[in-house]
């Protein structure tokens, strides 16, 4: 998992149960991709599927995983 925060909310890259890689944004699922780069890139070029990022048309966010916080999340021990 993968976690980007930015001035509108935090953007996540979560891997489903399929293999495919979810980005969301907060709480709202946006598109799925066939890798997490892919996704990372969608927020770079401003092409999530969210218009009030959409419409910024160029950001500084990073164009690859690099600049995103990566984590493990402990499934077995979750409530």
């Amino acid at each position: 998992m993968w976690r980007y925060r930015t001035d509108i909310g935090t953007f996540w890259i979560r891997q489903n149960i399929t293999g495919e890689f979810e980005l969301w944004l907060n709480e709202s699922l946006l598109g799925a991709c066939e890798d997490a780069a892919e996704a990372a890139q969608r927020v770079s070029n401003c092409t999530t599927g969210y218009s009030g990022w959409d419409c910024r048309g160029q950001v500084k966010e990073p164009r690859s995983l690099k600049g995103w916080v990566s984590f493990e999340i402990d499934t077995e021990h979750r409530t």
